[in-house]
């Protein structure tokens, strides 16, 4: 995955005018760290069709030719587009995989990538039953301190039922060793030559068998488009937790979105380290829940592809959607609670102090819900209105009688304690602001 051994074949290109570029859709070539990388040869047949050049092999690699500026990108030696992370331009980078390749990441590198937007590493684990990738514990904590979600992948190379066995007791001995919980998400990365055979999707259950036997239950394949194609791997886990991977001259977010991932480039960058990442965008939760924020007559909020509803914190925020998954703005009572609440603009429920048409109100800063009566915020005693003429929660001031005790509240709205002047009579207040005596 994260070293690549890229194959391409194309036929002989007439170039109409320099706007003109080989569009190369390519199928992925994961690592093998422990390996040497070959290049394969294989005979290819080329078929051409008026608008597009598609070339076909064994391993279905293909490339068509568009139109599309030569200088628009900056392009790898492969001809892909070298994409820095982040770059609106191309697909959303939801994920990122290291393997042995990836060993200067470091902490800083990580939370970079947080803060670009990627929400999980997938760190390879094994290969066979002779690799362990040296510095996946350094990459699992690096990743899980900066915040980002922790995923695995086994490179596979087993080509019996027994070998497959094998491979996932070595797998889950190292996933003991680091302390990965059972319900992690295991990739099994299918591309190696030893795995091209019929059957191979037998032999693939039989991993996700023992995998299941030794406690780890979260599944999913990675492979490459032509890969699954032609042994369907995908189908041992389904399409939805199958990662696909293709890359092509000039992704765009609307291809591949019948699996439930796609890595679709292999020089993303960050900076402050020197390298590519293999990156991915997620399209069904595979990578963990995907939410996006959405404005159609109202804010909602969708996660895996359905309106959120009801109560929701997103971000230490508390927003409340309709049954329509549109947000409450303003004031809103929850039927459930009969707790006062007030929502900004972009349906975010206000905490703490709050002035509402010049009226000040306090809302918890955990629940957000409106306080009401007497209150004590911050070492000081507050009187909100308890009545429902309309300003029901607004701070009040000046006398007020509460629960048979007389009160004075200054104007910001604090009640006196000790001695006080107020219009020249001195006044006697307990600790908690009750009157004790008119001197």
């Amino acid at each position: 995955m994260s070293y690549k051994n890229h194959i391409y074949f194309a036929s002989t290109l007439a170039l109409l005018s320099l706007s003109t570029a080989l569009f190369i859709n390519n199928n992925a070539k994961a690592d093998a760290d422990y390996n040497t990388v070959t290049t394969q040869q294989n005979n290819s047949t080329n078929t051409i069709n008026t608008n597009n050049v598609l070339v076909n092999n064994s391993n279905t690699t293909s490339a068509t030719a568009t139109t599309q500026s030569a200088s628009a990108v900056s392009r790898a030696y492969d001809g892909t587009p070298i994409i820095p992370i982040g770059n609106s331009n191309y697909p959303r980078v939801d994920a990122v995989d290291v393997s042995g390749f990836q060993a200067g990441l470091t902490y800083n590198n990580f939370v970079s990538l947080k803060n670009a937007g990627v929400k999980t590493a997938i760190v390879k684990l094994t290969e066979g039953t002779y690799y362990t990738n040296p510095y996946d514990g350094q990459q699992v904590t690096n990743a899980r301190n900066a915040g980002l979600n922790v995923q695995v992948y086994h490179y596979a190379k087993f080509n019996s039922w027994n070998a497959a066995v094998s491979e996932a007791n070595y797998l889950a001995n190292e996933m003991n060793h680091l302390g990965l919980s059972s319900n992690t998400m295991i990739y099994a990365d299918m591309e190696d030559n030893s795995t091209k055979y019929v059957g191979i999707a037998n032999n693939l259950n039989g991993f996700w068998q023992q995998l299941n036997n030794r406690g780890f239950t979260n599944h999913g394949v990675y492979a490459s488009t032509s890969y699954d194609a032609t042994y369907n791997v995908s189908s041992t886990v389904g399409r939805n937790r199958t990662w696909i991977a293709q890359y092509l001259y000039n992704p765009t977010y609307s291809t591949n979105q019948n699996y439930g991932a796609w890595q679709f480039n292999s020089h993303g960058r960050i900076a402050g380290y020197n390298g590519d990442l293999d990156i991915s965008v997620d399209y069904h939760g595979l990578f963990g829940s995907i939410s996006t924020w959405k404005y159609n007559n109202g804010w909602q909020y969708e996660v895996n592809g359905q309106n959120a509803t009801g109560w929701q914190n997103i971000n230490d925020n508390w927003y409340f959607f309709d049954n329509n998954g549109t947000a409450r703005t303003g004031w809103f009572q929850s039927p459930a609670s009969g707790y006062w609440y007030y929502f900004n603009q972009d349906g975010a429920a206000q905490t703490g102090w709050q002035t509402i048409n010049n009226h000040s109100y306090y809302f918890d800063p955990n629940n957000a819900w409106m306080l009401a009566g007497l209150q004590k915020i911050n070492g000081n005693y507050y009187n909100f209105q308890t009545t429902h003429d309309g300003f029901y929660g607004a701070m009040k001031t000046g006398w007020q009688n509460i629960n048979g005790h007389r009160y004075y509240f200054d104007n910001t709205g604090k009640a006196v304690t000790e001695d006080q002047y107020i219009e020249g009579h001195l006044y006697e207040f307990s600790s908690d602001g009750q009157l004790i005596k008119e001197y």
